[in-house]
């Protein structure tokens, strides 16, 4: 009769989490979908593999710089999405985007250097936005990283060393102002440094 009873168990303990299996399947596909939609987008405006670059240079050709604070909108709530259903089915980390170029991760480091680089060099109309989207992308990545046991620096400073080189940021700059992308004039471009002592 235990014997029973113990095998009577088991099979509706394995019933119950495939039930639980299938019922999580659909959110979890729909998050994912939600999250490749805006990858695929992305390549529309930043080329593949994208560049932030590549991204202010196409909204150049389109006259579509006044248009960029709907563009740090949109990443925002995805940022905030992707923080929200990357904690709570930590599998989905793991799910690659269907196109070999594409990559969550890759998409959310070129918009967050966009942002960055719009900040930092493009003269344009103040863009909170931008910096809205910055805060978002970070505090998604470091509440991914946390749930993962990921070590970073929670509170780096200004004069730490970073991945870009300042050679990089002029190579950019130069490349923006050569399509005509408005630039402030604190000299941030090349040649437009000014010398120790000159």
């Amino acid at each position: 009769m235990t014997e029973r009873i113990l095998a009577f168990s088991e099979a509706t303990l394995g019933l119950g989490i495939v039930a639980l299996l299938i019922t999580f399947l659909p959110s979890i596909y729909a998050a994912f979908a939600q999250r490749e939609t805006e990858v695929a987008l992305l390549e529309t405006g930043a080329g593949s593999p994208p560049s932030a670059v590549e991204f202010l240079l196409r909204f150049q050709r389109l006259d579509w710089l006044d248009r960029m604070p709907e563009f740090w909108e949109r990443w925002e709530t995805w940022f905030a999405g992707v923080q929200e259903t990357h904690t709570s089915y930590a599998a989905l980390n793991f799910f690659r985007s269907p196109q070999a170029d594409q990559s969550w991760i890759v998409a959310a480091g070129t918009v967050l250097d966009a942002a960055a680089l719009t900040l930092a060099a493009v003269d344009l109309p103040p863009q909170p936005h931008a910096a809205i989207c910055i805060r978002a992308g970070y505090v998604a990545l470091r509440r991914i990283a946390d749930f993962f046991g990921i070590s970073y620096d929670p509170d780096p400073k200004p004069d730490d060393p970073i991945s870009i080189r300042r050679e990089e940021f002029e190579d950019a700059c130069d490349r923006l102002a050569d399509a005509g992308v408005p630039m402030r004039n604190d000299g941030i471009r090349r040649g437009a440094l000014t010398p120790v002592g000159g």
